[in-house]
């Protein structure tokens, strides 16, 4: 990932922040409606089943596709453990530091 960081001087620090993947983003949401704690009628055979997918992704009413705040932040949260400081790394920083 690529980070683009600017930063104002004031009683507050404020970073700009830019995500940038290098793969393809297929997120697989293992949520409650993956294992159902009832038995539902099934329409196919395990691993072949036409609405098996509809239970882990993530889509709205209108079909939008989107994902949890919580995915970015921690995207730019262990990418500061990529970013060396010494013998250490930002991690830690960006984390107490995020909301």
């Amino acid at each position: 990932m690529s980070f683009l960081v600017s930063l104002k001087m004031a009683n507050i620090l404020q970073a700009e922040v830019k995500v940038m993947g290098t793969r393809t983003l297929a997120i697989h949401h293992f949520g409650i409606d993956a294992l159902p704690l009832e038995a539902k009628e099934k329409d196919g055979v395990a691993g072949n089943s036409p609405n098996e997918w509809k239970k882990t992704v993530l889509m709205d009413e209108e079909k939008q596709l989107f994902l949890l705040p919580t995915y970015f932040f921690g995207a730019i949260k262990y990418g500061g453990k990529t970013v060396k400081r010494g013998k250490g790394n930002f991690l830690a920083d960006i984390a107490s530091t995020c909301k």
